[in-house]
């Protein structure tokens, strides 16, 4: 008996049956699809990682929003001190800041602020956080939140005697 030599490119094919559409095909190693198979499945899995990752930025703007939200809980216990320090010390003029939209919609806050300096401080600082939300809401969907459509807030500063 002799030995039929191989040569080293011939290699040993499979004949498989696509688990989707059933057709008989060759292949290299055992597959379970077809190559059109094979190619509509890649496709789909691609739009489902593009859509989750979708998800995973809207997701991301709201666990952020809630962690800003648990920072001003945790801070206003400690403005709930300095608004009683604040009735407590009753000299001078007392400030409020009122926020205004480009809506039209104007938000008077219900703080009391000591000097005008720390009102308008708190004011720049509302303004900051509504431009970072909008930043927020423009990377987890530019073309539903464009930036260069944010209207920036302004506020007002009101004394209360």
């Amino acid at each position: 008996m002799t030995e039929k030599k191989r040569d080293y490119k011939e290699r040993d094919y499979f004949e498989c049956v696509c688990g989707d559409c059933g057709e008989k095909f060759a292949a290299e190693k055992k597959k379970k699809y077809c190559p059109a198979c094979s190619e509509k499945r890649w496709k789909r899995n691609v739009q489902r990682i593009k859509n989750g990752v979708r998800i995973v930025g809207i997701v991301a703007a709201a666990v952020g929003a809630a962690v800003l939200a648990l920072k001003d809980d945790d801070s206003s216990e400690g403005e709930s001190q300095r608004e009683q320090d604040v009735g407590a010390n009753t000299e001078g003029p007392k400030y409020k800041l009122r926020m205004k939209y480009s809506d039209g919609s104007i938000e008077e806050e219900d703080e009391l602020f000591d000097s005008e300096e720390a009102a308008i401080e708190y004011g720049n600082y509302m303004i900051s956080c509504a431009h970072e939300g909008a930043e927020t809401l423009f990377m987890s969907n530019p073309g539903d939140y464009p930036l260069d459509e944010y209207d920036e807030p302004d506020y007002e500063i009101i004394e209360i005697n």
